[in-house]
């Protein structure tokens, strides 16, 4: 089976997101917290071994978006709202 191209995983959390913001039922909205968390599990995984790569450009990038993440996990959510929109509209 090919790997998903990138666009085709934006596409996905743009589906995503919508199950979450606009499910029918309650049901779908927590099938999609579950599927984020699952998805955003994996990915912060990745992150921590990227900033304890050996290679120190990559250990670099990986602790900098670790950085982003803690920081964005403290801050006001009307802070995020327009770079997250931005972004996930620049990749669909």
């Amino acid at each position: 089976m090919a790997e998903p191209t990138l666009s085709q995983l934006w596409k996905g959390l743009g589906e995503l997101i919508d199950r979450l913001e606009r499910g029918r039922y309650w049901t779908d909205r927590r099938d999609a917290c579950e599927e984020m968390r699952r998805v955003a599990r994996q990915a912060l995984f990745r992150l921590r071994l990227a900033a304890a790569d050996k290679d120190p450009d990559v250990a670099h990038w990986g602790e900098q978006a670790l950085a982003q993440l803690k920081a964005d996990g403290r801050g006001e959510l009307a802070e995020l709202v327009a770079p997250l929109d931005h972004e996930l509209g620049q990749q669909t």
